[in-house]
C-alpha cells in the first residue's frame, strides 16, 4: 500500500511541477479547474489509472488470469483436438500443429502418473496424521 501512496505522491509533485512551467497561467481551461497542458492531462491520466489499479487491483489479477486461463486451454485444445479433424492447411503454421502429435498423446500418457502421485499424496498425508 506504501508503494502506491508513494507513487501517487511522486505523480501529484509532478502534477505541481508541470503547473509551474505552462505557458500562459491566464488559459480559460485552468479556471474552472481543467489542466491544459498535454504533459499535464498525461499526468493527470496516469494518476487516475494508479487510483484504479491500486482499489480493484485484486479484480484485475482475476480477469487476466481468468483470460490467460481460457487462452491456454483454447490453444491447447485447437493443437490437440480440433486441428486433427480439419481439412490439410497451406498456412505454415497450421501445417505444422497439423502433423504434431505430441500434445494428442500428452494428456492421456499424463493421467497414470497423475493417479500414482495422487495416491502417494494421500499415503503421505494419512502416514504424517498417525506418525
Amino acid at each position: 500500500m506504501s508503494f502506491f501512496l508513494c507513487r501517487s505522491f511522486m505523480f501529484q509533485i509532478l502534477i505541481s511541477v508541470a503547473d509551474l512551467f505552462s505557458p500562459n497561467d491566464k488559459e480559460p481551461l485552468r479556471k474552472f479547474g481543467l489542466l491544459s497542458s498535454p504533459v499535464q492531462c498525461c499526468l493527470q491520466k496516469m494518476f487516475a489509472l494508479e487510483k484504479f489499479v491500486a482499489s480493484n487491483g485484486r479484480i484485475i489479477w482475476g480477469w487476466l488470469f481468468l483470460i490467460i486461463g481460457a487462452f491456454s486451454f483454447t490453444s491447447f485444445l485447437y493443437a490437440a483436438v480440433i486441428s486433427k479433424l480439419q481439412p490439410p492447411s497451406h498456412n505454415v503454421i497450421i501445417r505444422a500443429i497439423q502433423n504434431d502429435w505430441y500434445y494428442c498423446f500428452l494428456i492421456p500418457m499424463t493421467l497414470p502418473i497423475l493417479f500414482v502421485a495422487v495416491y502417494f499424496h494421500w499415503l503421505s498425508m494419512k502416514l504424517f496424521k498417525h506418525a
